[in-house]
């Protein structure tokens, strides 16, 4: 395949990265913001008045939360406030090196991770599936345009919903989120490769 058919393959969301440093496609932000909102989720409902001081380790998202759980105390892997580390809770975190997660993991065929063996196991968060959270996602709109026509775009907007309904839609949008990122970063790894071949 020739350079200029390789690039104009390339999706119209994904920016050249001699401008940006980072993905900044729609789905790179909503799983971001799934993110960030689980996080405030977890600190609003984490609150508990029954913890007492202990010496025990601490909640990462609400001190007074007493759930010893990997959610609530994670591992090995890092806090998982940002995308990267809260993917590797989902999936089989990446080989040293690697810019990929293993494809069998991408594809839900791995034995060894899933939602539910850490971010869908945390006691607290199942008993409090009911409540009602708001939330801060994109969502499509339509808008108008200088010439007159009306255009779908993605806004974020703030939502109000179930846990359990948030948390449903997270692990749906996190798994295509997943294989959308796998398949990035090979156009990505296939790119640079092109442009190290022709000098």
């Amino acid at each position: 395949m020739s350079f200029p058919s390789f690039y104009r393959l390339k999706p119209w969301e994904v920016s050249p990265d001699n401008k940006v440093q980072s993905c900044v496609c729609v789905y790179h932000r909503q799983a971001a913001l799934y993110v960030k909102a689980s996080n405030k989720c977890r600190r609003e409902l984490h609150f508990s008045v029954k913890r007492k001081r202990s010496d025990a380790p601490s909640c990462q998202h609400q001190c007074s939360c007493s759930c010893a759980c990997p959610v609530c105390v994670p591992g090995p892997w890092e806090k998982s406030n940002f995308l990267t580390p809260f993917m590797s809770t989902i999936l089989c975190p990446r080989v040293d090196g690697s810019r990929h997660f293993k494809l069998a993991c991408v594809l839900d065929k791995c034995p060894h991770c899933s939602w539910n063996k850490v971010q869908g196991a945390c006691p607290m968060d199942q008993s409090r599936l009911d409540q009602d959270v708001d939330v801060k996602l994109l969502k499509t709109v339509m808008k108008d345009t200088p010439k007159g026509t009306t255009k779908a775009v993605k806004v974020e907007c703030t939502e109000r919903m179930e846990y359990r309904e948030f948390m449903e839609r997270m692990n749906k949008e996190l798994r295509s989120f997943a294989l959308h990122d796998f398949v990035a970063r090979w156009q990505a790894d296939m790119y640079h490769r092109s442009i190290r071949d022709l000098r």
